[in-house]
């Protein structure tokens, strides 16, 4: 994602919870990786875009992090998230054989429906949802976050 980024001429900063790894991709691509969980991540800097590809299910409190990541963005930031869908065709039709349903790290589920309810209380604006590409039963949501809430 951080080459994926700087290919598009972003200017990248990482987070990953896991010192070695956050230390690695900082070297390898030649940007700032902290090494916190976001939760206790302390900066004063403003980001543009945040991404949450597969964490929020991982997640213990979902809300509060989705909070932090409001209080980072910039005015009219943008946050993107892949989750599973716990609505999805693909979840109906494959009911408990769905594997996202069998990973014991997943602590929450979404739908879409609770997924945009929880940000739109926080003050985002879902600006796009597609089905995963990626993950059968995902989705992918693209919010902006509204400037009455701040």
């Amino acid at each position: 994602m951080i080459s994926v980024a700087k290919e598009m001429l972003f200017d990248v900063t990482g987070l990953d919870i896991r010192p070695i790894y956050a230390q690695k991709v900082s070297e390898r691509f030649n940007v700032p990786v902290y090494a916190s969980d976001i939760m206790q991540l302390e900066t004063e800097e403003q980001f543009d875009v945040v991404v949450l590809g597969d964490i929020i299910e991982h997640i213990q409190n979902p809300v509060a992090m989705l909070k932090k990541c409001y209080n980072l963005l910039n005015e009219n930031g943008v946050i993107w998230i892949s989750t599973p869908n716990f609505e999805s065709a693909f979840s109906y039709i494959m009911k408990d054989k769905d594997p996202m349903w069998r990973v014991c790290e997943h602590l929450n589920y979404f739908s879409y429906d609770s997924l945009k309810k929880v940000l739109g209380n926080i003050g985002f604006e879902v600006k796009d949802y597609k089905i995963s590409q990626h993950y059968n039963g995902s989705m992918e949501i693209t919010a902006i976050k509204k400037l009455e809430f701040l």
